[in-house]
């Protein structure tokens, strides 16, 4: 057949426990399109040395307030790639929205690391929200007629709204996807004995 580029298969990951490859991954495209703004960006996740290999050290240590959290640094790189995002896809709109969504995944894991000690419902919907957006995103990035299929434990594809979790307020990609896509999402757990 012929190669058609609407057809391709790509394969996104949703979660957010990456920090550290991901900040790598946005510093690696920003030193390839725009070194000064690399450079800058190098400055600003500085903020979490020594943690990026352990982030919920980070995360006990703005908690317990012994450390000023690295919220509007994470923010400001996520902004800058924003604002300058027409101008860098020039070359390679696909290498742009992978800078995107690992900046993004930066900016929701500091969230989350902060927020895990306070309590579990607001970390795990965090958790799930973050998850949805990426779906989305990739969604929107791949066009009108992109479908997805989602690979995760049971606990986050089905509808938490039927279970326990969603009694005790937390929600999960299952739902969100049931509640976007209605009757057009399929929701498939693991159905043996070993997934």
């Amino acid at each position: 057949g012929v190669w058609d580029a609407a057809r391709q298969v790509a394969v996104y990951g949703l979660d957010l426990y990456s920090l550290s490859a991901s900040i790598a991954a946005v510093l690696e495209f920003l030193e390839r399109v725009d070194p000064s703004a690399a450079e800058v960006a190098r400055v600003r996740y500085g903020c979490f040395s020594p943690w990026e290999t352990d982030p919920a050290v980070y995360g006990r240590a703005v908690s317990a307030g012994r450390l000023e959290s690295c919220e509007d640094e994470v923010v400001d790189v996520l902004e800058d790639l924003l604002e300058r995002r027409i101008r860098y896809a020039v070359d390679d709109g696909a290498a742009v929205f992978d800078a995107e969504r690992n900046a993004a995944v930066v900016r929701e894991a500091e969230r989350y690391y902060r927020v895990m000690y306070r309590g579990s419902r607001e970390s795990w919907n965090l958790r799930d929200t973050h998850m949805f957006e990426v779906l989305g995103a990739a969604l929107d990035h791949r066009g009108l007629d992109s479908r997805a299929v989602v690979w995760a434990h049971n606990s986050h594809v089905g509808d938490a709204r039927a279970t326990e979790m969603g009694r005790r307020g937390e929600l999960n990609i299952g739902q969100l996807t049931r509640e976007a896509f209605g009757e057009r999402a399929f929701n498939v757990g693991f159905g043996t004995h070993h997934g």
